[in-house]
C-alpha cells in the first residue's frame, strides 16, 4: 500500500460486530477488519462512472441508538444502516468471490453453478469466473433473481478448468442476501 503516514483508522460497532476501518489516501478502497469474526474485507464506493473509489465515510460514532458516519468529502452526516439500498443515491456494489475450485490437478467439467440467494424482484446479479487464478475474468453472465418462492438462479454448461474462481457482483437496489453457491463439477482424466 505504500506510504501509510496519512492513513486514518476508526472503530465502530453495529449489530454485534466490531469493525476496524483503515482508510489509506490514494487507494481505491478501504480495508475493514471484523473483530467479531476475525476476517478482513474490502469496502469501496462507486463514482458517477461506476468505477470503484474509496468509501466516503471517514469517521463513525454511535448516538441516539443509531450509527452515524461523516462524509470525507463534504462533511455530511449519514445514518449507517444495513437496510440502505443505496449510498446517498449512488448504487452499492456487492461482490463475492468464491474459493478456488480444484480437481486434483486434472480438468473438471463445470456443469452447473447455482446460487443460494434471498429472492428480490427486479434484481440481477452477474456471475463471471477466472481460470487463471483471478488475473482475468470472463464476460459477466446475468442472472435474474426470482421475486418469491423456490427459485434457484442457475448457469449451465460452463466449460472445463483445472483451477476456477467464481465471482458474483450486483448493484441493483433491493433486500438481498447471498448465502452461498452450489457447483456441479465432474473430473475428467487429463
Amino acid at each position: 500500500m505504500g506510504d501509510l503516514s496519512g492513513a486514518v483508522a476508526n472503530v465502530y460497532q453495529q449489530d454485534g460486530h466490531v469493525f476496524y476501518v483503515l482508510t489509506v489516501p490514494g487507494q481505491s478502497s478501504s480495508w475493514v477488519y471484523d473483530v467479531s469474526t476475525g476476517l478482513w474485507h474490502e469496502r469501496c464506493g462507486l463514482d458517477s462512472n461506476g468505477s470503484e473509489v474509496q468509501i466516503r465515510p471517514l469517521f463513525w460514532c454511535q448516538a441516539y441508538g443509531k450509527t452515524w458516519a461523516v462524509d470525507r468529502d463534504n462533511g455530511a452526516i449519514y445514518q449507517v444502516t444495513l437496510d440502505a439500498v443505496d449510498d446517498d443515491g449512488t448504487p452499492i456494489k456487492r461482490q463475492r468471490a468464491f474459493p478456488h475450485l480444484l480437481t486434483a490437478g486434472t480438468r473438471g467439467i463445470h456443469r452447473k453453478f447455482m446460487l443460494d440467494m434471498q429472492q428480490a424482484a427486479n434484481v440481477t446479479v452477474n456471475v463471471d469466473w477466472s481460470d487463471d487464478r483471478g488475473a482475468t475474468f470472463t464476460a459477466p453472465q446475468p442472472l435474474g433473481l426470482g421475486a418469491t418462492g423456490n427459485f434457484w438462479p442457475t448457469l449451465w454448461r460452463l466449460g472445463m478448468a483445472r483451477d476456477r474462481v467464481y465471482r458474483v457482483t450486483w448493484t441493483d437496489p433491493g433486500a438481498t442476501a447471498l448465502m452461498g453457491a452450489f457447483i456441479d463439477i465432474d473430473p475428467v482424466r487429463s
